[in-house]
């Protein structure tokens, strides 16, 4: 995204990262929000003082609140600190409340977050509409990490080792198999159960 007053990217910071999010649901959309913060809440997030693991958004009063995310408390804040996990307002179309709200009331569906990161100067949160996953999808999704995992190193491995890789040509060459005139030079011609019956 560029910068409305200079024309370059806006620069992004991450902040923190939801990956249980991925792991437990199938992500179907994505949005992104504003949050309603108090002073000490902004400073301790800029800091990277926030973890989203079992946070999830709550729909009420037509509005959209972020559940069970811990912004822990400022170093300097005295007094004046913030509940680390009060929840907090997301700022969203009202479009897009409704939208993610009519969602949720089909069974299986809910939002949660994915990331929270600083934009600029704004602090913004990665929503997703997300469906739960089975353990079957769950095992396949491990599965495949686990076989991407694999294959990674086995390449690092072979490029290490300096060994080049084998071409198609070269592959389907070592499938193919020798012609009849070779085997039948390494073998006893004609075969000894049909010298058997001829006698």
């Amino acid at each position: 995204m560029l910068c409305p007053m200079s024309g370059k990217p806006t620069p992004v910071r991450a902040l923190a990262t939801n990956k249980r999010a991925r792991h437990d649901y199938e992500i179907l959309d994505t949005f992104e929000a504003g949050m309603e913060l108090s002073g000490t809440e902004v400073k301790a997030a800029r800091n990277g003082k926030v973890q989203l693991k079992d946070s999830y958004v709550e729909f009420r009063d037509g509005q959209a609140f972020l559940v069970g995310a811990h912004i822990s408390h400022y170093s300097h804040g005295n007094r004046e600190n913030h509940e680390p996990e009060r929840p907090r307002r997301l700022l969203l179309k009202k479009r897009e409340i409704e939208k993610l709200f009519g969602r949720t009331l089909l069974k299986g569906f809910t939002v949660v977050p994915l990331s929270m990161y600083l934009k600029g100067n704004w602090l913004k949160v990665e929503l997703a509409l997300a469906q739960g996953k089975k353990l079957y999808d769950k095992r396949q999704t491990e599965r495949a990490k686990t076989l991407d995992r694999e294959a990674e190193e086995a390449v690092k491995e072979r490029k290490w080792l300096g060994r080049p890789y084998p071409s198609a040509s070269f592959a389907a060459s070592r499938r193919r198999l020798p012609p009849v005139s070779w085997m039948r030079s390494r073998a006893v011609w004609p075969p000894y159960s049909a010298t058997m019956r001829s006698s």
